[in-house]
């Protein structure tokens, strides 16, 4: 679990950590796909993300979902809270949340 502070030193360290590995310290995120579920002033979305170096990579070098819960009080959405997981071998995006 991260505040504010937690995923900026988080996000600082893997930037620094992929330039030590000779790699682009930059980072593009794209949603590739999104499922929404509402009910009443809440709502759950699941977006599929594919994360890039740069927006000319052809293979992304992650893949995820975020999992937002959005909260409306009457005159707008609010994020109530950002979680997530990537991808890897034992953690495989299911199909419904992937339209490749």
């Amino acid at each position: 679990m991260l505040d504010l502070d937690g995923f900026q030193d988080f996000f600082t360290k893997a930037t620094e950590a992929a330039k030590q590995r000779g790699q682009s310290g930059a980072f593009f995120e794209n949603e590739v796909a999104r499922t929404l579920d509402c009910f009443g002033n809440v709502c759950q979305a699941f977006s599929t993300y594919a994360s890039r170096r740069a927006p000319s990579d052809p293979q992304p070098f992650a893949r995820g979902i975020n999992s937002i819960q959005l909260v409306n009080n009457g005159q707008r959405w609010w994020i109530a809270s950002v979680t997530w997981d990537t991808e890897r071998t034992d953690n495989s995006i299911p199909a419904r949340y992937d339209k490749k």
